[in-house]
């Protein structure tokens, strides 16, 4: 009964089979050597799981044999590079002329991980209010919280409707850009002016 080729199962739920199950690419080579390469797509621990699989076990549905050693194997995978497409924005209603109006980015990758800023190095983020009427806009500013959101914020100067863009390295994240109501602010005797009638 030969007991030469290897059942790798490979999960992020740590139980060997887990609600991810990848492709096992095997590399057979000269020296006795198999290398298994892999390529998940959720962010987070994986425990591998590599054992011996005899005659009858292999073609079947039954995953089994004995490990070899140092199975299983925790391998910790990150996120992929931000991805605008997947990205979105909440908190996002209408705004006030004068007034601070803020809402939050979820940074996500192509395959819907969230996307931490581990390293402190700003994605080319930009927050564009522009007023539909006049053309005029205000640029936004954004801080990085945690786990994968941005504390976005931008004060309207005028009132009426606005769009609002939220672009990553110029690419709109999903549903931008976003219709904005901008009402009017309180009254500022400073700025107000008596007209003859």
């Amino acid at each position: 009964m030969s007991t030469s080729l290897f059942v790798l199962i490979v999960d992020n739920q740590g139980g060997g089979m887990g609600a991810e199950q990848v492709t096992i690419d095997f590399v057979f080579n000269r020296h006795d050597h198999t290398e298994a390469t892999f390529v998940p797509t959720i962010s987070g621990t994986w425990q591998v799981n590599v054992t011996f699989a005899t005659e009858s076990l292999l073609g079947s549905n039954h995953h089994g044999g004995e490990n070899i050693a140092g199975s299983p194997f925790m391998v910790q995978t990150s996120h992929d590079v931000t991805f605008a497409q997947e990205s979105y924005a909440t908190g996002i209603h209408h705004g006030v002329a004068g007034v601070a109006s803020t809402f939050y980015i979820h940074a996500r990758d192509a395959h819907r991980n969230v996307c931490n800023n581990d390293d402190g190095v700003y994605d080319e983020w930009a927050v564009i209010l522009r007023d539909e009427a006049s053309e005029h806009f205000v640029v936004g500013s954004l801080q990085y919280e945690e786990d994968g959101r941005y504390r976005a914020s931008f004060v309207p100067k005028r009132a009426g409707k606005s769009s609002l863009s939220v672009t990553l390295n110029g690419v709109h994240i999903k549903g931008s850009p976003f219709d904005v109501l901008v009402v009017h602010g309180g009254l500022d005797g400073g700025a107000s002016i008596v007209v003859a009638a």
